[in-house]
């Protein structure tokens, strides 16, 4: 039986099988444009320029993820249970705040990547010969705000179909736009300018995709919203909760590289740099799923009928776990071919090795989706608080002790302790909630 096949008899009937098709879709084509994109920018740039893009990449989605709530979260939480509660104008509103509150602090993710791009950006691995690359590449967290919220949306409404739409826009967009600048001779402010671009094109897709979404079921336009005041006291709750957290989650995801940045070479950076672009790509897979899975929790666990949330993880777990060993398994035995895929610069300094440090816990974490997505679906923060924040010590402490003296493969092993000691955390904080499987007196959910 295929992978997609697997996944989606694995997951569950109805509306989780449907997006969960879709979902497969999506993924199927992010990871070979993901994977193409990685290529063709590495071929372009080579191993010391890459290793330059690297720092201004991951610290925009370092203040990125730092200046963010779970949006996201609350929406696919808070509006699945306005709608169980025949409350449609409650989910609309929540809905729109969110996702105005979104924008606003991707306002101020972009102030603060220009303040760092003028006021200190030797600190943050960037000199001043790059700042303005820094400064231009800032914009695509302004233009992917929302890209969460509108992806929740779609999920709610079951028209995930729209968002496999834009991506493949985008996608062909953006690879028409590198294949041309490495058959003429590109540059990285080229490369710069075409990823900024295509998050413009990425942003105003998914924006007219989720308003299209929210009309056909019912649910009013962007105009609407609530203040902070006027937000359900738990919503308001989960948010300001999630503001912290959301400082240990990008500590976890964007910290390395630039550390490895600090501490080694522009090469060995470059060489970790295109390690992390994969392993990113594989990540993207497990949000992709996790997301689907996570609005399905929010549903069995807020309605009365049907299976609670214990047999849709259980179903999920085999699922993911028969996945992440099919795609890291064959990562892991044609290492040498996907290494000269990336490029011979890359083959010749090792990255077979370096990649193959990597793939054990990206495995672990892949494998344990299901389980990271529930604590949130219920309206609690602080399990994935704790486990991103051990995971973080972990990781930073085993950079300090191994870049130094190993380099990439240091920086490589240091992120597999990263997903390891993630998941060892997470499993025994969420068996409270599969214990429960569903709300005290929950209500009748379409």
């Amino acid at each position: 039986m295929s992978l997609p096949k697997l996944l989606s008899k694995s997951l569950a009937s109805g509306r989780v099988k449907r997006q969960s098709k879709w979902s497969v879709a999506i993924t199927a084509f992010e990871l070979s444009r993901g994977i193409a994109q990685i290529i063709i920018v590495f071929r372009v740039l080579g191993r010391e320029s890459y290793g330059v893009l690297v720092p201004i990449y991951y610290v925009t989605g370092l203040l990125q993820a730092g200046l963010s709530v779970l949006s996201d979260q609350a929406i696919t939480t808070y509006a699945a249970r306005a709608l169980a509660d025949g409350r449609p104008r409650e989910a609309s509103l929540i809905l729109w705040s969110n996702v105005k509150l979104s924008f606003v602090l991707g306002l101020a993710t972009y102030f603060s990547v220009a303040t760092l791009a003028f006021a200190i950006p030797g600190l943050i691995g960037v000199d001043a010969e790059h700042r303005h690359l820094l400064l231009v590449f800032g914009l695509t967290a302004l233009f992917l705000a929302n890209q969460k919220d509108y992806l929740a949306v779609l999920r709610l409404a079951d028209r995930y179909s729209y968002a496999f739409v834009v991506a493949v826009v985008t996608g062909v967009v953006q690879l028409g736009a590198l294949v041309a600048i490495w058959l003429t001779g590109g540059s990285l402010w080229l490369v710069v300018l075409i990823a900024t671009g295509a998050a413009a094109v990425n942003g105003l897709g998914m924006f007219t995709a989720a308003l299209s979404a929210a009309r056909k079921i019912g649910l009013s336009g962007p105009l609407s919203g609530m203040s902070f005041r006027e937000m359900p006291s738990d919503m308001a709750k989960f948010l300001r909760a999630s503001f912290w957290q959301t400082k240990a989650g990008a500590l976890g995801w964007h910290l390395d590289p630039i550390l490895t940045a600090k501490l080694g070479t522009d090469a060995q950076a470059g060489l970790y740099g295109l390690v992390r672009r994969v392993t990113d790509t594989l990540d993207s897979l497990a949000r992709t799923v996790g997301q689907v899975i996570q609005t399905e929790y929010s549903r069995r666990w807020f309605g009365s009928t049907g299976d609670g949330v214990r047999s849709l993880w259980s179903r999920s777990t085999v699922a993911l776990a028969a996945a992440a060993l099919a795609i890291c398994g064959g990562i892991f035995v044609f290492r040498d071919t996907v290494a000269k895929l990336l490029g011979e610069e890359f083959a010749g300094a090792g990255g077979a090795t370096t990649l193959a440090w990597v793939l054990p816990g990206a495995f672990a974490f892949l494998a344990s989706t299901a389980a990271q997505m529930l604590p949130a679906s219920v309206g609690k923060v602080w399990p994935s608080f704790v486990w991103n924040a051990v995971a973080v010590l972990v990781q930073v402490l085993a950079i300090f002790l191994l870049v130094p003296e190993f380099g990439a493969n240091g920086a490589a092993f240091s992120r597999t302790l990263f997903y390891l000691s993630l998941t060892a955390v997470a499993i025994p904080l969420v068996v409270p909630v599969l214990r429960q499987n569903r709300r005290p007196e929950a209500v009748s959910i379409s």
